[in-house]
């Protein structure tokens, strides 16, 4: 089989990490994979990382615009397919529909599906009904479909009759990131955070929730810690209204924001956490819960598995008793966890171990070798 690997949709958070990871086991698995992997020039985390034994083929163009990547995935690959002569494409959220031979789907992007109103733009409202049709075409189009947990494959059988048969669940890997090593500069101060939050910065991801509740634990409890927000936005609109909150709450002064980071720099923030907080509504994983239990950092995160209606949150599925939950619509309730974990002198212990059920569960070996069988 000659396989190509489209990761042009991989630009930040767990897409990033994800395929980093997923080459980096591929390369080791299958040693004789015939691989060619597709990137733009503006994936800098990506390049790097991916392994020699692969050929790469880098656009020069920037991918991180949807307009840019639809022709790329659209026009561009299948000319690529016919040319290097793949017998099978791997693609992230979107396949190309052309393309002249087997296509697998792997569904990493749950937000044009969703079935809650966020307060997106009207940009990105538009940006989302588009990704949303062509998300479906290539579902229909597609000869295999990759989930990586239950909950979202049940969702998407449910509102939009995806033939189950087509579909298999394969989650993440463990991300150990106490191995990561860079030689990049490295700003101690900025790092003692405390509490941390590491995603990208958008609607769904709830991080106007979670600055609420800290605010309330310093004002309310004198919680001497700071909270330290890494991560891309990705609505400017909301982007904008957490500033704007940042400013207004008495504890705006302890809420830092760094953008996005070069992805090698982040074990030295989990090094220095007491706790790392994920309260995103909707998610299709939720690979920083593992790179935190692996530097041993406890987790909070959200629960909705008890709110109405149909949410893309898998972590009770997929992690179980390893990490704490809170109501994430409730900005006591997340508040309440916070307090438990840092009171707590064994979630630091607990945490370590939970990380080692977690090792075992989610092997990088065993996940490459079901992608690439399902390619096959």
């Amino acid at each position: 089989m000659k396989l190509g690997i489209n990761l042009l949709s991989a630009h930040s958070g767990g897409g990033v990490s994800a395929s980093i990871h997923f080459l980096e086991a591929l390369s080791k698995v299958k040693s004789d994979a015939n691989c060619v992997v597709f990137i733009s020039g503006v994936q800098t985390d990506l390049l790097p990382r991916i392994p020699k034994s692969f050929r790469v083929v880098s656009f020069p163009f920037n991918s991180k615009s949807w307009l840019t990547r639809f022709f790329l995935d659209q026009v561009v690959l299948p000319v690529y397919v016919v040319a290097l002569g793949l017998s099978a494409l791997y693609s992230l959220n979107t396949v190309s529909v052309l393309a002249p031979c087997r296509l697998i789907l792997s569904f990493e992007n749950a937000n044009p599906f969703s079935q809650v109103n966020f307060s997106w733009s009207w940009r990105q409202r538009l940006r989302n009904q588009l990704l949303k049709y062509f998300g479906l075409l290539s579902m229909r189009r597609a000869h295999a479909i990759r989930f990586l947990a239950d909950n979202s494959r049940a969702i998407l059988c449910r509102f939009f009759a995806i033939p189950a048969a087509k579909t298999r669940v394969i989650p993440h890997g463990w991300v150990a990131m106490g191995s990561l090593k860079h030689d990049l500069a490295f700003d101690g101060k900025s790092a003692s955070a405390n509490i941390l939050y590491v995603s990208n910065i958008g609607p769904y991801k709830n991080t106007h929730r979670l600055m609420r509740a800290f605010d309330s634990l310093v004002s309310r409890d004198g919680l001497d810690y700071s909270l330290l927000i890494i991560g891309e936005a990705v609505c400017p609109k909301y982007y904008d209204e957490v500033l704007r909150l940042k400013k207004d709450l008495p504890s705006g002064n302890r809420i830092q924001f760094t953008g996005k980071l070069p992805y090698l720099r982040l074990r030295d923030f989990y090094e220095r956490a007491k706790l790392v907080c994920y309260p995103s509504l909707e998610e299709t994983f939720g690979l920083p819960i593992l790179e935190a239990l692996s530097m041993g950092i406890p987790v909070a995160a959200s629960d909705c598995k008890n709110l109405p209606g149909a949410y893309f949150n898998p972590f009770q599925e997929l992690f179980g008793d390893t990490i704490h939950y809170f109501n994430p619509l409730d900005v006591v309730d997340i508040a309440r966890v916070i307090r438990v974990v840092l009171r707590d002198s064994s979630a630091r212990e607990r945490a370590g171990a939970a990380g080692a059920l977690l090792e075992k569960k989610y092997n990088w070996g065993a996940i490459a070798n079901d992608l690439y069988d399902l390619c096959a």
